[in-house]
């Protein structure tokens, strides 16, 4: 407790947070950063000092040592979001106290989220491969003029590897890596293979990912007051045709809860001028079950509450085709993607000793048109223009059943998660931005968008008789939205920089938001329906960010936001056919749902450190603090906020080798901080002896990794996370962090 106490002064004496920017190749170049070129901030290349919203860069191309086995973990280890995890396949990000569908992913500016994108924690972003990315920025605050509903509290927007083409001494280009690595705390191999091939007009690149995760060990480093929170002490395992609870003589071990994926990419580029290029581009993601670990430790009696409780094989195909045309009369860049999407999902449970087995399959297909242009005006072009249209639709299926294991008699009795009769949701906008750079010193942005969503969902009749919902079987829901921006960029001299930035956001109530049937929360005795008269959330942000550089050896950077939410949407109690409980699934829940709940805020800071030793060595650090509430009647803590967060890194590069120790941290999220009705999973804290809960813990870890690069074809990397073997949990977390963890690994190139 004393080393905590310390280094959390250490970490508030120096008031930094959250870097955002991967290391370059020398420690030196750290300090050109602010020059470095990004592509969230209007879907076309910017310079990160010129724009006014905040924006942290994950370059894996220049970082040898972000080692994570998913994108989630990429983004949590560089400290621009906070990652909650339900299960060990899974990862649910949280930018500025907004999560799931209230953040948006976007890959190559085609958006992820779609209109089952549930408000709770969403694992989805496990889905895209870190070994097949380039980089990955995450817009902080606000994007919805750029980018539309869902970017309440950010974007994050990950961009694949692009192929090399042959230059003029060859005529055609065989490259490639392939890629090994092994982690302890979950005995996990993980490969990858790419293979480029180029000509000087076409170029391909393929990339195959694997990975097998077995059963995690957390820390056995444990706080004696703890008890034996969160370990596994028994687990359900069927012998001879019965469920049996068996107990587990290694706690420590999270029996079950391993999993495998499988991820392509498939990417064709077309140049045949300087000024025109045709991108193709596929990618398939799947895997096997998923199992939901926060509920397969619940017991009830001396016996296991389930004998199953996991996710089917999440599986995701997704294309696009995009035309890009550059140096015309009316535009200088125009970019037109026409992109396609299928997902599939499934639940699936069985309760201990029950022979019935509930699925509910999800199905989704997408469409989507995107057309983006821009145009600098002016004798020395400081005036740009930026104005396009997006357009998409989804569909969705939706069955759930129940299966006897036994008898494997299939029987349609179980209710499906949403409408299963229909569910489709068409989208259209369109906006404009323009950036006026005044003089070197000011830099003046705008920004507008008009947006329409029409949903429309059905029951069958069916279904209607199974749920008794007193409301229409057809549900219609219409939003049209305006958004906007307003950006100042002030640099009085080349060591100072100020932004202000004042944004709004909104969400459009999606399928999940406003149809889903959900006993997922049984264990709390919540059953979630559906509610037609769900409305939109608004956001409307203000950020003021300052950054200084002293004497190119140590920039530091501070960021505070403060955000008013409009229509606040949480899950709250209601009644079904004049009863505020009612049995389901064979026990007796309270009813809830989603429901605009009034006004709320979250304010926080945000800032960073980079501090320059010598040509070889640098520390840098980032640190975030978040408070969220409500407004009206009594103030009660809003979902989703995460207690502060931060990483310290001591980073040394010379010649091939590369070594980074780091310390990460979280604060305590007391149970007073904590929505105990809503998604902040109040009875997974400590509990605190008396049918209470304490909350999520304070915790650091210890951390080293190291690279060398032989030659230009053969590198090699290991390390050690949570050296301490420190046993901790996430903040709303369902399963406990991995305890020590060695990586060791090697890439080849040719």
């Amino acid at each position: 407790m004393i080393l905590m106490k310390v280094f959390y002064l250490f970490l508030i004496t120096f008031l930094f947070t959250n870097i955002g920017f991967s290391q370059n190749d020398t420690i030196k170049k750290i300090f050109e950063l602010p020059e470095i070129k990004i592509y969230s901030a209007g879907k076309f290349e910017n310079n990160i000092k010129d724009v006014s919203c905040k924006i942290d860069v994950i370059d894996l191309k220049k970082d040898e040592l972000i080692l994570p086995q998913t994108a989630g973990e990429l983004l949590a280890q560089s400290g621009a979001v906070f990652l909650q995890t339900s299960q060990l396949g899974g990862g649910s990000p949280v930018i500025r106290g907004f999560e799931a569908n209230r953040v948006l992913l976007v890959i190559d500016g085609v958006r992820l989220n779609n209109t089952i994108y549930r408000s709770g924690h969403l694992q989805n972003v496990i889905t895209i491969d870190p070994n097949a990315l380039e980089r990955a920025e995450v817009l902080q605050g606000p994007g919805s003029v750029v980018y539309g509903s869902d970017a309440l509290g950010g974007v994050m927007a990950f961009y694949t590897k692009n192929p090399e083409f042959a230059n003029e001494n060859r005529k055609f280009l065989v490259s490639g890596t392939a890629s090994l690595d092994f982690q302890t705390a979950s005995l996990s191999p993980a490969g990858n293979f790419t293979l480029n091939l180029a000509g000087r007009k076409f170029a391909s690149l393929t990339s195959y990912s694997y990975k097998m995760v077995n059963d995690l060990r957390v820390g056995r480093n444990m706080n004696l007051n703890y008890g034996d929170w969160g370990l596994c002490n028994y687990y359900a395992q069927r012998i001879d045709d019965k469920d049996s609870t068996v107990k587990n003589h290694k706690p420590w071990a999270m029996k079950n809860s391993g999993y495998q994926q499988w991820d392509v990419l498939q990417k064709f580029v077309y140049q045949p001028t300087s000024n025109i290029s045709l991108v193709a581009n596929l990618q398939v993601s799947t895997s096997t079950n998923v199992p939901r670990y926060d509920r397969l430790l619940n017991m009830k009696g001396k016996d296991m509450e389930y004998a199953e409780f996991y996710y089917g094989p999440q599986d995701r195909f997704f294309g696009y085709l995009t035309l890009s045309v550059k140096n015309q009369k009316h535009f200088d860049d125009m970019r037109i993607t026409l992109g396609g999407q299928y997902i599939e999902e499934s639940r699936v449970q069985r309760k201990f000793r029950s022979n019935d087995k509930r699925f509910q399959n999800e199905a989704v297909a997408i469409g989507s048109l995107n057309a983006d242009w821009q145009k600098k005006l002016g004798k020395t072009k400081n005036f740009e223009l930026c104005w396009g249209i997006e357009g998409t639709f989804n569909k969705v299926n939706s069955q759930a059943y129940n299966l006897n294991i036994v008898t494997d008699e299939k029987r349609y009795n179980a209710v499906s998660r949403y409408p299963d009769s229909l569910n489709h949701v068409y989208n259209l906008s369109t906006y404009l931005t323009h950036s006026w750079k005044i003089n070197p010193k000011w830099i003046f942005s705008q920004g507008v968008r008009f947006s329409y969503q029409y949903l429309h969902s059905c029951y069958t009749d069916t279904m209607m008789r199974l749920t008794k919902f007193p409301f229409n079987k057809t549900m219609v829901n219409q939003t049209a939205a305006p958004t906007g921006f307003l950006g100042l960029v002030f640099m009085p001299k080349k060591s100072w920089r100020f932004a202000l930035n004042l944004s709004s956001g909104f969400k459009s109530p999606n399928v999940d938001d406003m149809t889903k049937v959900n006993d997922s929360k049984a264990d709390d005795r919540q059953l979630i329906i559906p509610n037609p008269q769900l409305k939109p959330e608004y956001v409307y942000n203000a950020d003021l960010s300052i950054e200084k550089n002293i004497r190119n050896k140590f920039r530091l950077g501070i960021t505070g936001f403060f955000s008013i939410n409009q229509n606040v949407v949480d899950i709250a109690k209601t009644q079904l056919n004049g009863e505020d409980s009612v049995i389901f699934s064979g026990r007796m829940c309270d009813v809830y749902s989603l429901q605009n709940i009034g006004l709320g805020y979250i304010t926080g800071i945000q800032g960073f450190i980079d501090l320059q030793i010598t040509k070889f060595f640098n520390i840098n650090g980032n640190v975030t603090y978040t408070y969220g509430r409500t407004i009206e009647n009594t103030p009660q803590p809003l979902s989703h906020i995460p207690p502060v967060y931060g990483k310290l890194s001591f980073l040394f590069k010379h010649k091939g080798f590369t070594g980074d120790f780091y310390v990460r941290f979280n604060g305590w999220k007391y149970s007073n901080d904590i929505n105990v009705l809503g998604e902040d999973n109040y009875t997974m804290g400590l509990p605190n002896g008396n049918g209470g809960y304490f909350g999520f813990p304070a915790w650091f870890t210890l951390n080293a990794k190291v690279s060398y690069k032989i030659n230009n074809y053969i590198t090699l990397h290991a390390g050690i996370e949570n050296m301490l073997n420190t046993y901790y949990r996430l903040n709303a977390s369902g399963i406990s962090a991995p305890g020590i963890n060695g990586i060791v690994g090697f890439r080849l190139g040719f």
